[in-house]
C-alpha cells in the first residue's frame, strides 16, 4: 500500500510538469525517478500519448499565421526585426516659362497680321482724331480766310482760333472699310518695335517708327507736280492718300501741294513736310486680333513760293501733332 501511494504522487507531480511544459512551451528535463520507483514490483508505465503530444510545438499554419509584410517593409536577416521604409512624397512644382522676348521681326509680323485680320474680317471699330496745330508761320497770308481754309480745312482743324479739330469716324461690322489699312513696317522702318505678353496669349505692342520726310513740287495751279509723297509712316495702319480727304491721318507733302493749289487763287511751287516721334501702341488678344490701337506723331510742313493775290511766301512753315485711336473692335 505504501508503494502505490508514492507511485501516485509521482504521476501526479509528472503530470503537474507536463501540464506546465504544455503552456509554457518549454522543454523542461523531468526529475530523475528514484531507484525505488524503478525497482518497484508492479512497475507502471503511463501512456505519454495525449500528454506528449501536447509538448510538442506545432508548425504555424503560414495561410493564418505568417504576417503581412508591406511592400515597403524589410526584414533583417541578422535579427529578425521588421522595419518599415518611409517614401519620401516629392511634390514637383510646374513652373511655366515666361514667355520669349519677341525679335524686332516677329513684333512687326505680329502687330502687321493684326491689322490684316481687321481688314480681311471686316471688322467694326470706332476712329477718333485730334490734331493740334502748335505753330504756324504764314505771315499775313496766312491770316487770310482762303489760306486757312486751304490749310486748316485738309488737316481736319475745326477751330481755327484755337487750331484744334477732332474727327471721328465708324466702321460698320461686315462692311469693308478704308478708315485703316494693312501695316507693312519692316525693320528698316522702325527704330523699335516691342510686345509684352498678357500671359494669356495676348500682347501689349510698341512700335516707334523712324522719321520720316516727303517732297513735292511742280509749277503750282493746275500742275500735278511730282515728288515724294510717302514714308515710313505710310506703312503703318494710318491712312493717308494723295487727294485731300479728311480720313487721310498723315497729310504727306502731296497732299498739301494739292490742297493749297486747289483754293481760288492760290498756288505754291514746292512743299516739303515731315514726321517724327511715330509711335502706335497696340493690344492683341489670343487669337492675334487687334482690341485696341493707338497712333501718335509730330509734323512740320515746309512751303516755299506760295501765292496769292501778288503776294509770295517763300520757306514759311507751320508744325503740330495728331493723335488716331481705334477701339471697340468687334470682329
Amino acid at each position: 500500500m505504501k508503494k502505490v501511494s508514492k507511485i501516485l504522487a509521482l504521476l501526479l507531480a509528472l503530470a503537474m510538469v507536463l501540464s506546465f511544459v504544455a503552456c509554457n512551451k518549454t522543454p523542461v528535463e523531468p526529475e530523475s525517478t528514484t531507484d525505488e520507483v524503478l525497482t518497484t514490483e508492479e512497475p507502471t508505465t503511463a501512456e505519454p500519448t495525449t500528454a506528449e503530444a501536447t509538448t510538442e510545438e506545432q508548425p504555424a499554419d503560414e495561410s493564418t499565421t505568417e504576417p503581412t509584410t508591406p511592400a515597403s517593409s524589410t526584414t533583417e536577416p541578422s535579427t529578425g526585426v521588421t522595419t518599415t521604409a518611409t517614401t519620401a512624397t516629392t511634390t514637383t512644382t510646374t513652373t511655366t516659362a515666361p514667355p520669349k522676348d519677341l525679335t524686332t521681326k516677329e513684333v512687326l509680323d505680329l502687330f502687321n497680321a493684326a491689322t490684316k485680320k481687321v481688314v480681311d474680317q471686316k471688322a467694326g471699330y470706332d476712329k477718333k482724331r485730334f490734331t493740334k496745330i502748335t505753330g504756324i508761320d504764314f505771315g499775313l497770308l496766312g491770316n487770310l480766310a482762303i489760306v486757312k481754309e486751304a490749310v486748316y480745312g485738309f488737316l481736319g482743324i475745326t477751330d481755327t482760333a484755337t487750331g484744334e479739330g477732332t474727327y471721328t469716324a465708324k466702321a460698320e461690322k461686315g462692311k469693308a472699310s478704308d478708315l485703316l489699312q494693312v501695316s507693312t513696317l519692316a525693320e528698316g522702318d522702325v527704330k523699335s518695335a516691342k510686345a509684352v505678353s498678357d500671359g494669356k496669349g495676348g500682347y501689349t505692342i510698341t512700335i516707334e517708327v523712324k522719321d520720316g520726310t516727303t517732297s513735292w513740287s511742280g509749277k503750282g495751279g493746275t500742275d500735278p507736280g511730282s515728288g515724294t509723297a510717302k514714308s515710313a509712316i505710310d506703312k503703318g495702319p494710318l491712312c493717308y492718300g494723295i487727294e485731300d480727304n479728311e480720313k487721310f491721318d498723315h497729310k504727306n507733302a502731296r497732299l498739301v501741294y494739292n490742297a493749297i493749289n486747289g483754293a481760288d487763287g492760290a498756288s505754291t511751287e514746292g512743299i516739303r513736310e515731315t514726321t517724327s516721334g511715330v509711335k502706335f501702341t497696340a493690344k492683341t488678344d489670343d487669337q492675334g486680333r487687334l482690341t485696341s490701337l493707338t497712333g501718335r506723331m509730330d509734323m512740320i510742313v515746309y512751303v516755299d513760293h506760295v501765292k496769292y493775290t501778288g503776294i509770295t511766301l517763300r520757306n514759311k512753315s507751320g508744325q503740330g501733332y495728331g493723335t488716331i485711336e481705334y477701339s471697340n473692335f468687334k470682329y
